[in-house]
């Protein structure tokens, strides 16, 4: 128990890496935050990311088109038939 000499602590000229590690830390929460979260117009990572009512109007608008189209396609060429 008792010693002849100086005696240092654990860790003695070790104190600075607690202050590494919540750096770390602060560095590491802000990349994950950057991934995940909805920070900026495109993120590189798509999770939990819905299209707008704007664009889901448009994809709706879209689908009503195509429609539309091959209906006119099957027209033109139910014509076509008919003349030949």
């Amino acid at each position: 128990m008792w010693c002849n000499g100086p005696v240092w602590g654990p860790g003695y000229g070790w104190w600075f890496m607690p202050l590494f590690g919540m750096v770390f830390m602060v560095i590491f929460l802000y990349v994950i935050s950057r991934i995940f979260g909805n920070s900026g117009a495109h993120g590189s990572f798509p999770c939990g990311r819905h299209a707008s009512r704007k664009d889901q109007d448009d994809i709706v608008e879209l689908k009503e088109e195509i429609r539309e189209l091959r209906t006119e396609i099957r027209s033109l060429k139910e014509n076509k038939k008919s003349k030949q």
